[in-house]
């Protein structure tokens, strides 16, 4: 808006130098040459249009620019050459490019978004797009709830390079899913910890019962991550169709879904920035 604006006052200038020099003639014939050069042409008003169609072509943005213009001013006069400027900008704008700015960036960034107004079909079921789950994306704490903070971090930083910043860590325990960790949730906690190196992190809920808090000792910090967990991620079952999979990230907006297989953990999918393909891992 500020750029619209900008090229709108000068516009405006222009326009109101050419009603000075040519008043009493043509277009300008109602336009004083002696009186306050903003009687006939006011440079505020162009920048006012301008600054709303250069916004409505980058966002398309229609009726909501319209009413903040009108409110910005508060004069029913300027509405009707807002709301023509706001028009044409978006016609000329999905003439040109079909996509938004917003649009463009998340394809460009490959955020993982699915618009609501498409619809896919599927033939397909989670299974057929669910790969083997490997050592590195998940935390097994089948031989002890205790996990070295350094193990943890190495996990941390694959998500990162593989450009999953709000993924999450499933925690399994003989191949059973028993909690899911996310990863900016799993990052605060690591920071938070003096040393990494000779720390241990407590990663059960489960442990207050089985007495599993006496394997601690004088040399070793350990830190109680159970905050961080996630006792219940949404899992679904290897045979749930695409559909429901597709209807869960829409509309219940999850950043990651877990794949079950007769009560195993099978993987995790995460949703793409495409609606006809899926991340999975």
């Amino acid at each position: 808006m500020v750029v619209g604006g900008l090229l709108g006052r000068i516009v405006g200038h222009m326009v109101q130098y050419m009603a000075l020099k040519y008043a009493g003639s043509g277009i300008f014939s109602n336009c004083p040459a002696d009186g306050n050069p903003e009687a006939c042409v006011v440079p505020g008003v162009y920048a006012l249009v301008a600054a709303g169609a250069t916004m409505c072509g980058v966002t398309r943005l229609s009726v909501t620019l319209a009413i903040i213009l009108f409110e910005l001013t508060g004069s029913l006069d300027h509405v009707l050459p807002f709301s023509i400027a706001v028009l044409v900008s978006k016609w000329t704008a999905d003439a040109l490019e079909p996509l938004s700015i917003y649009d463009l960036l998340t394809d460009m960034n490959s955020y993982p978004f699915l618009d609501n107004k498409v619809r896919p079909v599927f033939t397909t079921e989670l299974g057929d797009i669910t790969q083997r789950p490997r050592p590195e994306r998940v935390i097994d704490i089948s031989n002890s709830p205790l996990v070295h903070a350094k193990e943890l971090r190495q996990k941390l930083e694959y998500l990162h390079m593989a450009g999953e910043l709000d993924g999450g860590l499933p925690i399994i325990r003989e191949s059973i899913l028993v909690g899911l960790i996310p990863a900016p949730d799993l990052e605060f906690a690591l920071d938070k910890l003096g040393s990494e190196d000779s720390s241990l992190c407590l990663m059960s809920m489960q442990t207050r019962w089985n007495g599993l808090e006496d394997e601690t000792t004088d040399t070793v910090d350990l830190t109680d991550f159970t905050p961080y967990i996630d006792p219940a991620p949404v899992a679904l079952a290897v045979h749930s169709p695409m559909d429901l999979v597709y209807e869960c990230f829409v509309k219940l907006g999850l950043r990651y879904i877990c794949v079950l297989r007769d009560g195993q953990y099978a993987g995790m999918v995460s949703p793409p920035s495409s609606p006809w393909k899926f991340l999975a891992y």
